[in-house]
C-alpha cells in the first residue's frame, strides 16, 4: 500500500510553499489551552463561540486517509467574507496538527486560478513543494498563528487589517492520526467472512466534532458550501455528501474522488466514508437514487431499510411539498458508531442494528426499530438539514420534530403499526419520567460549552418536543399545522431558524398567537399537575401546578413564567364522550359537570400534563375500569394508571388507590395500558426487589398477568402489537418466577444452542436472556461464541443484551472486564453493557465498582460523543434505595463539577436515590399489605 500522503487539493492548485510569511507547526509540538506558536502566548479570543467577524461561503477539502497507518492528512481552502474589520482570523480546530497556513486576498469576481488534475510527474513536483501561487493574487503576511485547546480554535493573525465585504481564502494544511475514538473522522473495522479483519474511516461530527477532521467555522448558523475531494486506494470506495463528479489515477494505486459542491449546509452535516463496502440501490418516483450501504456479508439484511428510505423521501416530498433536495441519499451501517444514527445531508450513518434487518432473526420489535430510525433520520432531511436552528439551544427544532415526524412516516408505511398508540408510552410517558425531576431543564436552554451541548441530547429535547408538537398539533388543528411547517420550511430553506420563526408561520397559517401559548412550554422546565375539584353538581374548578415527583422539592430553574402554562385542558365526563377544551390560561378554570359520577381530563392524553382528581372520583375511576374499562379509550387508560402512580410517588395521591386502578388489568388486552401498567409495576418490583417484600409483589402481578400469558401464548402471532407484547408479558412471568415459563423458555434455550430448534425471532432476546441467567458458565460461553461469530447486525445486540443477564459474579466480572476489551466487545458496546450490569439490583454492586475502578478511561473514551454516557451515570443509580448506595453515590461524585459532561444527570440521578428511599420508608409496608389483600381477588 502507498502511504505517500499527497499535497493535493481538490480542483484548485494546492499551495505547498509560502515562503517567508508562513509560520511551520512541529508535529511533536502541540499546543496547550492557548500556548502561542508566534510570539505572543496569550490567545486573543476567550468565548466558546467564534467572532463574528468572518462568514465561511466555500470550503474545498482534500483528505487523504491511510488505512494502513491510520493517518489522516488533509487541506482546507476555506472563502469567507468579512463582516468586521480584524486582523484574526479564528476558527475551529481539535487534536490535529497544523502544518502551513495562509490567507489571500480574492475578490468575489477574481478568484484564486484553478489548475486541473495533475499528472503523476506534476504530482512528484507538488510533493517536493515547487508549486507558487499566481502572482496577480495577493497574498496576506501572516504574523503569528496560535492554538488554544480550550476553546478549540486557532488564529491566524495577519499584518492588516481585512475589509469588511471583501472575500479571503484561507488556506491551511494539516494531518492527524486516524483513531478509534468515534467522533470526528475516525477509523472503525469489520471481521470478513473469511476472519480478515477490514478497516473504514467514517465520521460522527454532531454537535461539535468536524474541527477534529478539518479547520471549520464549526456552528450551525456557520453555513457554507463544499467541495470534498478524497484520496484512496484502488481497493476502498469513497463517499460524501455529494455524487461522485469525477475520479482521477493519480499513482499506481491511488485515486481521488472529487464531488459535487454541495447545498449550503452547516459543518455538523458533513460526512465522509472510506470503505469496501458493498451497496443495495433503487430509484425514488422523483428520481432520488437511494443506496444502503454495508460489508458484503450483511448486504441480505439491508432490503428492509431500502425499501423504508425510498417511500419515506416520496412520502415526505409530498408531507412537506418540497422536494428533496439532493440527487441522492445514501445510508450506511457503520460496525462502530457512537450514536444510533446522524442525519448527514445525503449521507446517513448508522449503528448496524439500526439499519440492517433479517426477517428471520430480527423481531417485529427490532424491525420496528429499523423503520423509525430510518424515518427519523430522512425527517431530518427536512427538519434540521434544510432548515437548521440558529443555536443548539434550539436543538429540539430538529430532535423534537424527527421524533414526532418519524411516528408519521412510520405509519404511512407500516399503517397497521399503531405508531400513535406506542407513542403515548414510549415518547410522551418517557419525556415525564424525565421531566418530572428538579434538575429538568427548558426545552430551550442557553448552552454554549461542548459538554452542555451534549447533555441537551436527551428526553426533553426528543420526546418532550415531540409530546408538545403532538399536542400543538391538535388543538391548531392539523391542516393549519400542516400548512405552518410547509411555510417554515420553505420560508428558512437552506437558512437557519429559531423556536420564534416557527411560531411565526403557525400563527400565520392558524390565525392563533402561537409563541405566548407554546413559550409557556418551551422556556420553562417541567410538567404541570391540573387539579380538578368539584364545586356541585354542575361546576369544577381546574388549578395547576408544576408536577416534581420529590415530595417538597423545588424547580432549580428560574422561570419567566412562574411556572404557571397555556394549557389545552380536554375532557370528557359519564355522561358524555364529546371532548370538551377549556383553556387555563395560565392560571385556574371551571369546567362543566353535570351530576354524573366521573370525570377523566386530558382525553387520550394528548396535552402534555398530568391530572390529578379528588378522592371520590379516582375511586368513580377505578369502579368504571373494573366493570367496564372499554367505556375509556386505551390511551385514557394508559394515562390514568401512569398519572395515578406518579402522584402517589409524589404523594399527591394514596398509595393505595394507585392500586385499585390495576385490579382490572386482568381483562385487558390493549398494548400501551398493559405497557403502562408493567412500566409503573416494575417501578414498585424494583424497590422491593431486595426485600422480603417482593414476594408478595410477585404474586399479585402473576395473578394479574396469567390472563395475558394465555391469550398470548407462544406461538409468533397475532397483531404487530400483539408480537410486541407477547415478550413483554412473558419476561415480567419470568421475573415473578412464573416455573412453567421459565421452564419453556430453558427448553428453547436448549434447543437453539444445540442447532435443533429456531427460536421465533420476537421470542429470541427473551430466550437467550433468561436462558443465560438461569443457565451456568457453559450456557455464557455458547452465547458469547454465537456472538463473536454471527454477521447479523440485531443478532449481536440482542446476544451481547443476553450475556449481562448472568447472576454468576465470576462472570458478570468476565462481562465487565470485556466490555473495555476492544477484541471482545465493540467500544460503541461499553457503556451498554456496564449499564445492563448495573440495573439489576443483584448485579448492581459490581457495576458500581468496576465504574469507580476504570472511571478515568470511561470518561476520556465516552463522556464527549456517546449517546450513552448519560445512560450509564442514570444507570448506575436509578434502581439505588438505600442510604448506604446514597452516602456512596454522594461521595464519589461530590467533586463533579457543573462543568463535567453528564453533571446534570448525576444530580438527577442523587435526587432519584434520595425519592426511592424515601418511598421505601414509606410506602413499603402499605403496598405489601394492599398485595396480601388482593391476592385472590375474583374474576
Amino acid at each position: 500500500m502507498n502511504k505517500i500522503f499527497v499535497k493535493f487539493c481538490g480542483t484548485f492548485a494546492f499551495i505547498a510553499a509560502f515562503g517567508s510569511t508562513l509560520l511551520m507547526v512541529n508535529a511533536n509540538h502541540r499546543t496547550r489551552n492557548s500556548k502561542s506558536i508566534g510570539m505572543d502566548g496569550k490567545f486573543p479570543w476567550h468565548d466558546l463561540r467564534l467572532p463574528r467577524t468572518l462568514m465561511p461561503l466555500n470550503y474545498k477539502i482534500t483528505l487523504q486517509t491511510d488505512l494502513d497507518a491510520f493517518h489522516v492528512r488533509g487541506s482546507v481552502k476555506i472563502r469567507v467574507q468579512c463582516l468586521k474589520a480584524t486582523k484574526n482570523l479564528i476558527l475551529h480546530l481539535k487534536d490535529m496538527n497544523v502544518i502551513n497556513a495562509a490567507v489571500f486576498k480574492n475578490d468575489k469576481d477574481q478568484p484564486v486560478p484553478e489548475k486541473d488534475i495533475y499528472d503523476d510527474e506534476e504530482l512528484i513536483t507538488k510533493l517536493k513543494g515547487k508549486e507558487e501561487i499566481e502572482e496577480d493574487v495577493e497574498k496576506l503576511q501572516v504574523i503569528k498563528t496560535m492554538q488554544s485547546e480550550r476553546i478549540e480554535m486557532f488564529l491566524i493573525e495577519v499584518s492588516e487589517q481585512l475589509t469588511p465585504r471583501q472575500h479571503y481564502d484561507m488556506y491551511i494544511t494539516f494531518e492527524y492520526p486516524l483513531t478509534d475514538g468515534l467522533l470526528g473522522f475516525y477509523r472503525s473495522y469489520y471481521t470478513a467472512k473469511d476472519g480478515e479483519r477490514r478497516y473504514l474511516a467514517a465520521t460522527l461530527f454532531e454537535p461539535t466534532e468536524a474541527r477534529r477532521a478539518f479547520p471549520c467555522f464549526d456552528e450551525p448558523a456557520m453555513k457554507a458550501t463544499f467541495t470534498v475531494s478524497i484520496i484512496r486506494q484502488e481497493k476502498y470506495t469513497a463517499l460524501s455528501n455529494m455524487p461522485i463528479e469525477k475520479t482521477v489515477k493519480i499513482s499506481e494505486d491511488l485515486f481521488v474522488d472529487h464531488f459535487k459542491e454541495s447545498e449550503k449546509m452547516s459543518s455538523y452535516l458533513v460526512a465522509f466514508l472510506v470503505s469496501d463496502f458493498h451497496y443495495l440501490e433503487t430509484t425514488t418516483a422523483s428520481g432520488i437514487k437511494v443506496r444502503i450501504w454495508a460489508p458484503s456479508s450483511q448486504m441480505s439484511q439491508a432490503s428492509f431499510a431500502l425499501h423504508i428510505a425510498a417511500k419515506t423521501l416520496s412520502n415526505y416530498e409530498e408531507f412537506f411539498r418540497i422536494k428533496f433536495p439532493l440527487p441522492k441519499q445514501d445510508l450506511v451501517a457503520i460496525p462502530d458508531f457512537g450514536t444510533g444514527a446522524m442525519e448527514n445531508w445525503g449521507l446517513i450513518g448508522f449503528s448496524a442494528a439500526m439499519v440492517l434487518f433479517d426477517p428471520k432473526k430480527t423481531s417485529d420489535s427490532l424491525q420496528q426499530v429499523v423503520c423509525q430510525t430510518v424515518t427519523h433520520e430522512l425527517a431530518h432531511q427536512w427538519f434540521g438539514n434544510l432548515v437548521t436552528m440558529k443555536w443548539w439551544n434550539d436543538l429540539w427544532l430538529n430532535e423534537g420534530f424527527a421524533t414526532y415526524v418519524e411516528n408519521i412516516g412510520c405509519s404511512m408505511v407500516e399503517p397497521t403499526w399503531r405508531m400513535m398508540d406506542q407513542f403515548q408510552v414510549d415518547v410522551l410517558q418517557t419525556a415525564f419520567a424525565e421531566d418530572h425531576s428538579s434538575y429538568s431543564h427548558p426545552i430551550s436552554v442557553d448552552v454554549e460549552d461542548p459538554k452542555d451541548i451534549n447533555s441537551i441530547f436527551d428526553s426533553i429535547s426528543y420526546e418532550k418536543g415531540a409530546s408538545i408538537i403532538r399536542m400543538l398539533r391538535n388543538f391548531l388543528g392539523s391542516d393549519e399545522f400542516t400548512s405552518g411547517l410547509q411555510l417554515y420550511l420553505k420560508k428558512y430553506s437552506f437558512a437557519n431558524a429559531d423556536t420564534d420563526d416557527l411560531w411565526e408561520c403557525l400563527s400565520e397559517k392558524s390565525a392563533i398567537n402561537v409563541k405566548e401559548i407554546m413559550d409557556t412550554w418551551t422556556l420553562q422546565m417541567g410538567v404541570p399537575v391540573v387539579t380538578i375539584r368539584r364545586m356541585d353538581e354542575y361546576k369544577a374548578t381546574a388549578d395547576q401546578k408544576a408536577f416534581l415527583i420529590v415530595p417538597g422539592a423545588e424547580p432549580r430553574h428560574n422561570s419567566p413564567f412562574n411556572y404557571s402554562w397555556h394549557i389545552p385542558l380536554t375532557y370528557i365526563t359519564q355522561n358524555s364522550n364529546k371532548i370538551i377544551q377549556v383553556w387555563l390560561n395560565r392560571g385556574s378554570g371551571f369546567l362543566n359537570w353535570t351530576a354524573t359520577q366521573w370525570i377523566k381530563a386530558n382525553v387520550d392524553q394528548i396535552g402534555y400534563y398530568r391530572v390529578n382528581y379528588e378522592k371520590e372520583n379516582w375511586i368513580n375511576l377505578g369502579l368504571q375500569l373494573y366493570l367496564d374499562h372499554k367505556v375509556l379509550s386505551a390511551a385514557d387508560r394508559s394515562g390514568l394508571i401512569d398519572d395515578a402512580f406518579h402522584l402517589a410517588r409524589s404523594n399527591q395521591l394514596d398509595q393505595t388507590i394507585a392500586l385499585s386502578l390495576t385490579e382490572y388489568i386482568k381483562h385487558e388486552t390493549d398494548y400501551s395500558p398493559l405497557r403502562t401498567f408493567i412500566t409503573n409495576m416494575n417501578y414498585i418490583g424494583s424497590q422491593l426487589a431486595m426485600r422480603d417484600t417482593y414476594s408478595i409483589f410477585k404474586v399479585y402481578m402473576l395473578q394479574q398477568i396469567q390472563p395475558q400469558i394465555q391469550r398470548l401464548g407462544w406461538e409468533d402471532k397475532g397483531s404487530h402489537l400483539d408480537k410486541l407484547l407477547r415478550p413483554i408479558i412473558l419476561r415480567t412471568a419470568c421475573e415473578c418466577g412464573e416455573t412453567t415459563v421459565i421452564s419453556k423458555i430453558k427448553d428453547l434455550f436448549h434447543q437453539a444452542v444445540t442447532g435443533h430448534k429456531t427460536i421465533p425471532s420476537n421470542l429470541r432476546a427473551l430466550v437467550y436472556s433468561i436462558g443465560v441467567r438461569e443457565g451456568s458458565e457453559v450456557e455464557w460461553n455458547q452465547v458469547f461464541c454465537k456472538y463473536s461469530t454471527t454477521h447479523i447486525a440485531s443478532e449481536r445486540r440482542i446476544l451481547l443484551d443476553a450475556l449481562t443477564y448472568t447472576r454468576d459474579p465470576y462472570l458478570v466480572q468476565k462481562c465487565l472486564k470485556y466490555s473495555l476489551d476492544k477484541g471482545k466487545i465493540r467500544s460503541q458496546d461499553t457503556l451498554s453493557v456496564i449499564s445492563n450490569v448495573a440495573l439489576d439490583p443483584q448485579t448492581w454492586r459490581m457495576a458500581w465498582d468496576f465504574v469507580r475502578k476504570n472511571w478515568d478511561i470511561l470518561y476520556k473514551r465516552y463522556s464527549r460523543g456517546s449517546d450513552l454516557w448519560q445512560w450509564l451515570i442514570s444507570s448506575l443509580m436509578m434502581k439505588c434505595n438505600t442510604q448506604v448506595q446514597l452516602n456512596e453515590i454522594m461521595d464519589f461524585f461530590k467533586d463533579y463539577k457543573a462543568t463535567a459532561a453528564g453533571y446534570r444527570q448525576v444530580q438527577m440521578g442523587i435526587e432519584r436515590v434520595r425519592a426511592n428511599n424515601l418511598w421505601l420508608r414509606d410506602h413499603e409496608e402499605e403496598v405489601a399489605v394492599w398485595f396480601k389483600e388482593h391476592e385472590k381477588l375474583k374474576s
